[in-house]
């Protein structure tokens, strides 16, 4: 698999940002689960429910802590390997003018030649 296929697969599927926040989706729903069973827990006036609530709580909040992170160093890898993809970008786009005038000087050449005969 060649670098271009690679690329052509990772935006197709979404990359790392895509797949940090897909886990961290489906980690909540358990999470949340249990917060639903500690507050019913909760209400129905059972002993220390209130630490069941309270642990769920850090739970979520520090997996969300955590995809957030994955997502800002993954958005940091991205800017950085951007810059190097724009000066490509720039040398392919300089490539591309040098090569359309080249072609538009053939194209004269060709109807010049073209005329003569």
């Amino acid at each position: 698999m060649n670098q271009s296929d690679k690329i052509k697969v990772v935006k197709k599927l979404g990359g790392w940002e895509r797949m940090a926040i897909f886990s961290g989706v489906i980690l909540s729903v358990p999470l949340f689960t249990l917060l639903g069973t500690a507050v019913y827990a909760l209400v129905t006036d059972r002993p220390d429910a209130h630490m069941g609530v309270l642990l769920t709580i850090i739970s979520i909040l520090v997996l969300w802590a955590i995809v957030w992170g994955t997502l800002w160093i993954v958005s940091a890898f991205r800017e950085e390997n951007g810059e190097e993809n724009d000066n490509m970008d720039s040398s392919a786009a300089d490539m591309l003018a040098t090569l359309q005038e080249e072609n538009t000087r053939l194209k004269k050449q060709l109807a010049e030649l073209t005329k003569g005969k």
